[in-house]
């Protein structure tokens, strides 16, 4: 009887343990097969409007279902004291919009994640997209992936320049050309003028983006040596091409003061007949409130053809606990999709070439007609801002120089001379500020 009772007890207790465990590994199962199908969440943060991605989101979230995209968009100025902010907290975004007068800092304090085994990886062909210089780039590690960006053409009102028996700028078009035809076009009542020929970003204070750097480019030079570490400001093409602008404005008297803000309802309201500026930003407002006939052209030679071109792109915090589904994001954010998208709002050149070349981007049969051919002439030209630590400070001060030339209250050679002084002292203290940032991260 006891030998009985003892076999049926040891039969209870391993069915009961066996029971527990087939009990335990189904609890276990069911909890893996619920992780696995509850998506993961990234962040996004942004300067942008509120509803700016969501077409882009659900497009990513509808082939991602895995992974779902939290959007925190901010204004511009915001933006950037409260990434800073969530950085040092330990609670940054996963993925970040990023520019290039940002992107060193942050990558220098380790904040961002380097992109270059990830690209290598997935065989990321980096060639399909538009140069985008340095913008990206810091030690030789590349921290992100390009959004849209820019370049700077001149916008003409047709209908002016038929009144005034002038052909269009062409694309083979010179400085020398642009000067003739900002004084032909430039129209005067006694001592008053009723109409400027060209309007340039030379006198609300500001970083060069769709003037000076332009003429120094396109006259063989730049304002930073290639190390960007020392200013180049007082070299002779420098000079040469600065004074070529002074000229314009004191001899000529061809293009406004600061009576004419530098904005592109100056050219909807006809101030001027041209503008050189940033393409393809003031687009979508001229085509909506022009009432004249109006196109693009490439910027004029120098001894050189050139424009500057900015772009905006997006970066992974080094913090991201989701690398894989930041990765994935900000792909596609990059990606063909995506691109199509940001291609028909028209904000910025899409960085995917092949979307900035398509016809819902280009829109042929509207205006401005040479959109294409500005992008054909010009993209193979580019070259980017030199965004350096105090890039806000050193361009600042060098326009500010650069101002007083072209005014003719300084002689352009004094003033260019000025400005390498001042740039170099800021280039001094905010590379030095960087490297031991960078060191101390190292350690």
């Amino acid at each position: 009887m006891k030998c009985q009772w003892l076999e049926r007890s040891f039969f209870w207790r391993s069915t009961t343990v066996i029971y527990m465990l087939v009990l335990l590994v189904s609890l276990m199962v069911a909890n893996l097969a619920q992780a696995a199908s509850t998506p993961v969440q990234i962040r996004f943060a942004a300067w942008a409007a509120p509803g700016e991605y969501d077409e882009i989101i659900a497009a990513f979230e509808k082939a991602n279902p895995d992974i779902k995209v939290k959007f925190e968009p901010t204004s511009w100025g915001a933006y950037w004291t409260q990434l800073q902010t969530r950085i040092a907290a330990g609670a940054a975004p996963d993925v970040m919009r990023m520019s290039g007068a940002y992107l060193l800092n942050f990558a220098a304090d380790g904040a961002l994640l380097p992109l270059d085994d990830l690209i290598r990886r997935d065989k990321l062909d980096v060639s399909q997209y538009f140069n985008t210089g340095d913008i990206f780039l810091f030690g030789g590690q590349t921290y992100g992936l390009p959004e849209f960006g820019d370049i700077v053409g001149v916008y003409y009102n047709i209908d002016r320049l038929e009144e005034a028996g002038v052909a269009p700028p062409g694309s083979e078009w010179t400085w020398l050309d642009m000067a003739q035809l900002a004084r032909k076009l430039t129209v005067r009542s006694g001592d008053q003028v009723k109409r400027w020929g060209l309007l340039l970003d030379l006198f609300i204070g500001g970083n060069g983006q769709t003037s000076w750097v332009n003429f120094l480019l396109q006259n063989g030079t730049r304002a930073l040596s290639d190390d960007k570490r020392r200013a180049i400001l007082d070299a002779p093409a420098a000079v040469e091409a600065i004074q070529f602008l002074a000229d314009l404005y004191q001899k000529d008297r061809s293009i406004p003061g600061s009576e004419v803000p530098f904005t592109y309802q100056s050219f909807v309201d006809e101030k001027v007949a041209m503008m050189y500026a940033l393409v393809p930003v003031g687009v979508p407002l001229i085509a909506a409130s022009a009432k004249f006939r109006w196109d693009i052209a490439p910027v004029p030679r120098g001894k050189r053809f050139a424009s500057e071109t900015n772009f905006v792109g997006f970066s992974i915090s080094s913090q991201t606990k989701q690398r894989e589904a930041a990765w994935r994001f900000v792909k596609f954010l990059a990606g063909p999709t995506a691109q199509s998208i940001i291609a028909r709002k028209r904000q910025g050149i899409p960085a995917l070439k092949s979307a900035a070349f398509s016809r819902e981007f280009l829109l042929p049969d509207q205006a401005p007609r040479r959109l294409g051919e500005v992008l054909q002439v010009t993209t193979p030209h580019t070259y980017d801002l030199q965004f350096t630590p105090g890039w806000s400070l050193w361009t600042a001060a060098a326009d500010s120089q650069i101002m007083q030339a072209v005014r003719g209250s300084k002689a352009v050679d004094v003033a260019m001379k000025a400005a390498t002084e001042q740039v170099n002292k800021i280039l001094d203290q905010s590379w030095r500020q960087l490297d031991a940032k960078l060191a101390r991260s190292k350690r």
